[in-house]
């Protein structure tokens, strides 16, 4: 998946942050995120993040050390969890208000497994962009990884 990505990194006329950036999310981050809304709650969600965050590594060139949160921020990439969450409601705005949408109108019916909780259900629609959400979630994941870094023991 950043593959070319690397190669743009070690190259001389591909090495531009703005490049790199642009790669990362045309590339990356689309396949990372796609049909997201179905398969965001699975346990497997961390795997994809885990590609995605050498991706803004190489993007940075932030060494393993370097704390994942920081390295989100130097590249202005909001955190995958968030990112699918913002997909996934705007998914739930498509499904509410377009009439084109496949699952316009449809109503949930029972889980047949307790374990397994429809999109249509665990989600909300957007009340803003999905710029404006993205970045209101992410100042408030930022705050409480703070309160928990500064939390008296």
């Amino acid at each position: 998946m950043y593959c070319l990505l690397q190669k743009l990194v070690g190259s001389q006329w591909g090495a531009d942050p703005h490049v790199l950036r642009t790669t990362a999310l045309s590339l990356c981050y689309s396949t990372g995120e796609y049909a997201c809304a179905a398969w965001r709650n699975s346990a497997h969600a961390k795997k994809v993040d885990v590609a995605l965050n050498v991706t803004n590594r190489l993007i940075t060139g932030c060494l393993r050390p370097t704390p994942v949160q920081k390295v989100q921020v130097l590249c202005g990439i909001a955190p995958p969890n968030i990112r699918r969450e913002v997909a996934t409601r705007v998914e739930k705005t498509k499904q509410e208000s377009d009439l084109r949408h496949p699952l316009y109108g449809e109503k949930t019916m029972g889980s047949r497994l307790k374990s397994r909780k429809h999109f249509l259900k665990t989600t909300i629609s957007l009340s803003q962009t999905p710029e404006a959400t993205r970045i209101d979630l992410w100042k408030e994941a930022m705050k409480e990884h703070n309160s928990l870094l500064w939390k008296d023991p």
